[in-house]
């Protein structure tokens, strides 16, 4: 079944009942937690700021301590909203149960509508195909004898357009013989950019491997984070 959009009245032509917007209620006192929680920060960022260069042994160990110290901070903001967004979730599910069922139910309207203006316009052009026939016939019956009968044309029969109905058409496309395909590319008959990397199995390959990895093409890479240990 072809695609149909159906473009909006300029007014709608019932009133829908309102469902009460669900409140989330937040700990009573979650404003004064967040902005204590937000001084510690602040103290703890400006601590760390300091050491912007490190010059010394001495600093050396006092900037390792900072980064201790944003590290448990880290923790600390993710404990502290993670209830919060755990009762948002538990919230958030229920409301997109409602949401998809609305939707469901509106999608398959939609499609019964559309199937049904289909069938109706599929008989309309035979309606108008079977009464050009007629009319070509006719005409040949009424055509004095010797003479050629001029040809009817039969135009290309189009649904007259329905207001507030748009029919699209959409293709994809469908890989159904990979080989083939790098095969194709490799021989420079379609863009490389018909064929994307693996990077999460490359990446996985990597970090196993290593310096040993040996895939054509492809280098392993090293990238060093530092982690302060709490």
């Amino acid at each position: 079944m072809e695609d149909f959009e159906f473009e909006p009245a300029s007014e709608p032509t019932t009133d829908l009942a309102l469902r009460t917007e669900p409140t989330l209620l937040l700990p009573g006192n979650f404003d004064s937690r967040v902005a204590a929680l937000r001084k510690e920060i602040d103290v703890i960022l400006r601590h760390a700021e300091t050491f912007t260069e490190i010059t010394s042994l001495e600093q050396r160990d006092r900037g390792i301590e900072a980064g201790q110290l944003l590290q448990v901070m880290t923790k600390n903001v993710a404990e502290f909203y993670k209830p919060i967004k755990q009762a948002i979730d538990q919230l958030k599910q229920p409301i997109l149960d409602m949401e998809h069922v609305d939707a469901d139910a509106l999608k398959t309207a939609k499609e019964r509508l559309a199937i049904a203006i289909q069938e109706f316009e599929s008989r309309q052009a035979l309606i108008e195909a079977a009464a050009m026939e007629q009319a070509q016939i006719a005409a040949a019956a009424e055509t004095p004898d010797g003479e050629l009968p001029l040809p009817v044309i039969v135009p290309a029969v189009v649904p007259a357009k329905t207001r507030g109905k748009v029919e699209t058409a959409k293709w994809h496309a469908e890989v159904v013989d990979f080989l083939k395909l790098v095969q194709a590319v490799a021989a420079g008959e379609v863009l490389i950019q018909a064929v994307l990397a693996n990077q999460k199995y490359l990446d996985k390959r990597a970090d196993s491997d290593r310096e040993g990895m040996n895939i054509p093409g492809v280098k392993a890479c090293e990238t060093k984070k530092i982690h302060f240990r709490a």
